[in-house]
């Protein structure tokens, strides 16, 4: 089963992998955290919060982010398996989030 998956980044998803390793690198993990509620979370869930709910929810999600971040965001970036989705043999379910702000549909589709 493959969920909310991509064969590659486009240029949204690269962009937003930028920006996400950016703020980790240069230590403003709050910030990031911010950004990561608003990239990972649908619509209805963050309008859920009140902005202070989701100020809090960052800082604790600030403490939590693991080391090699950079690592995973660096592969995000430059994976590219397109030429191998014909090679895959097997029934594959493949589960395409609508409401995903980070991975559209149109990418996980493809």
């Amino acid at each position: 089963m493959l969920n909310a998956s991509f064969a590659h980044a486009d240029t949204r998803t690269d962009l937003a992998a930028s920006v996400w390793h950016q703020l980790f690198a240069s230590g403003q993990h709050t910030l990031l955290a911010e950004y990561l509620n608003l990239m990972g979370l649908g619509e209805a869930v963050l309008n859920a919060l009140t902005p202070d709910q989701a100020h809090v929810r960052a800082e604790q999600l600030a403490t939590t982010l693991p080391s090699g971040t950079g690592d995973q965001l660096g592969l995000v970036r430059r994976v590219d398996v397109r030429a191998d989705l014909a090679g895959i043999s097997v029934p594959t379910l493949v589960v395409i989030t609508t409401a995903d702000p980070l991975i559209s549909p149109a990418l996980q589709r493809h």
